[in-house]
């Protein structure tokens, strides 16, 4: 399980450096310094959405191996993916009203960094289900 943190930071690193790049070019060509920053910022709130994944992949790992339950590692991580969704509604409702904030840039990179950190998971799940990797578990 750690190669499965480890391989879900490596990938989300990958994608956070593209979609802050990404989310930042075009953020700064349809609203300026508001769209950068708003960009950007949406870029930042799926980067640390792909850390608390792996850090529930870790934490969930722990649990399973000192309980011996595997419900405790999938507790942790939909218990994750369940914070995830409220936190990102808080921040949608929060921050899309705010003068800063250009909202079409940071809806559509928080949701680009939503999805990309969904395809990192299932990439790192489906990478676990090759034969040789599913006896180590």
């Amino acid at each position: 399980m750690r190669d499965l943190a480890r391989r879900v930071l490596i990938q989300g690193a990958v994608l956070a450096v593209v979609l802050a790049a990404g989310a930042a070019a075009i953020g700064w060509f349809t609203g300026s310094d508001r769209g950068l920053w708003s960009g950007l910022l949406g870029a930042l709130l799926g980067s640390v959405f792909m850390l608390l994944t792996a850090a529930s992949f870790w934490l969930g790992e722990r649990l399973r191996r000192r309980t011996g339950s595997i419900g405790a590692f999938f507790g942790v991580v939909m218990g994750t993916w369940l914070v995830k969704l409220i936190a990102a509604i808080i921040a949608f409702a929060l921050l899309t009203g705010q003068p800063w904030v250009d909202a079409p840039v940071f809806v559509w990179s928080m949701i680009a960094g939503v999805l990309g950190s969904l395809g990192v998971e299932i990439v790192a799940f489906i990478g676990l289900l090759k034969p040789d990797k599913v006896d180590q578990y």
